[in-house]
């Protein structure tokens, strides 16, 4: 990407990150009582993840999980939705409590990223930051989607994600919008990202 779309590309996260941070703080007071009640622990979820050319950095959620819910992980897999070992999702993971899962829906959870965006770890459209674990299994092919930063939303994120169970298909998604990064690519996948949510189409 040419030096002015990079320019570019970082205003307009700067921007959006600072209107995404007032809507954090009021949703952060609007939730820290409900969170606690149903779910006693910290309010936000850190969680190590890889970002630009293998940076390690600390990802930020709203909790939607009860605490310790990580290391009961590994007896999930086996109910893994997705055909390989690279992402991770079941249905009616037990491991999300009620409200959690309201956050989930809408994803609400996801509003603590625009600090991500802000910092300089995260865009607010690129790829999916995968977890280390995933990272230390990926194959040659997979390395070009860590060439750009990480996204809070992205293609597969609004071309529903739910219908592609193959990583081939996300790499070769993720391939196409670095091929194609613009500015009003970034204003379409955010515009319809806005439409996933109000869908109720978050996760």
């Amino acid at each position: 990407m040419c030096y002015v779309k990079q320019v570019m590309k970082r205003g307009a996260d700067i921007v959006g990150s600072l209107f995404g941070m007032i809507l954090f703080m009021i949703t952060y007071i609007l939730v820290y009582p409900i969170i606690k009640i149903q779910s006693p622990g910290p309010i936000l979820f850190k969680q190590k993840r890889v970002g630009k050319n293998g940076k390690i950095f600390n990802l930020y959620k709203f909790r939607s999980m009860h605490v310790g819910s990580e290391q009961a992980l590994e007896a999930l897999k086996i109910k893994n939705q997705y055909n390989n070992e690279y992402m991770f999702k079941i249905q009616n993971d037990p491991r999300i409590y009620p409200f959690g899962r309201f956050m989930r829906k809408y994803s609400l959870d996801e509003l603590p990223q625009f600090w991500n965006v802000l910092k300089g770890d995260m865009s607010l459209v690129g790829t999916r930051p995968p977890i280390v674990s995933e990272y230390e299994k990926y194959e040659l092919q997979y390395f070009k989607r860590l060439t750009i930063k990480p996204g809070i939303t992205g293609i597969w994120q609004v071309t529903g994600r739910n219908r592609f169970l193959d990583f081939e298909d996300v790499i070769k998604m993720d391939v196409s919008y670095i091929n194609n990064m613009s500015f009003l690519l970034d204003v379409k996948i955010l515009c319809k990202t806005i439409a996933v949510v109000i869908r109720k189409e978050g996760h």
